[in-house]
């Protein structure tokens, strides 16, 4: 399939060229390929509403969850997540829930940023916070944890992580 599309493209490229010769108030907007921040943004605002939903659908008398989950995954050919599962466990059970459901509930990744292939790791770092220190507190665990992560010379075996951060509404 990977190989029909990209002929395609070209083809409506060509005949959408053609067009605008014929049509010069035509208005075509061409989309460049996001670039891996630009796309991080757009993804962890989905993951956070699917949060924000998530914690409605588990609220129980007494504070939300707080904490730190993180969750990896991949992208399948038509945008969805796949192999979603925690790599880091909450302490707090329904957290882990939360963060597993808003990231397999990601409507889509697509379009993937330029250079990014299809068997690129993903993981997003669900914090959960009640206050502004608890949340410095958790982004400083990850950062330290980041930095300390060993990487293979000539290999990119580094997922692009994700981090999203809720103040827990209540």
């Amino acid at each position: 399939m990977k190989f029909t599309v990209i002929p395609c493209l070209i083809v409506a490229a060509t005949l959408a060229s053609s067009s605008i010769a014929e049509e010069p108030d035509a208005n075509i907007e061409v989309l460049a390929p996001s670039t891996v921040g630009a796309w991080s943004k757009t993804v962890s605002r989905d993951i956070d509403q699917n949060i924000g939903q998530e914690i409605r659908k588990y609220r129980m008398t007494g504070p939300s969850p707080t904490g730190v989950a993180s969750v990896r995954f991949l992208c399948s050919e038509t945008g969805e997540p796949t192999a979603v599962e925690l790599t880091r466990r909450s302490t707090n059970r329904q957290l882990n829930n939360i963060a597993k459901s808003a990231v397999a509930g990601i409507k889509t990744l697509h379009p993937l940023p330029l250079g990014v292939g299809a068997d690129q790791v993903f993981v997003a770092n669900i914090v959960v916070a009640s206050d502004g220190s608890e949340h410095a507190r958790h982004m400083t665990a990850l950062r330290n944890e980041q930095q300390n992560q060993p990487t293979m010379a000539g290999r990119n075996l580094q997922p692009i992580a994700l981090s999203v951060a809720v103040r827990a509404p209540g």
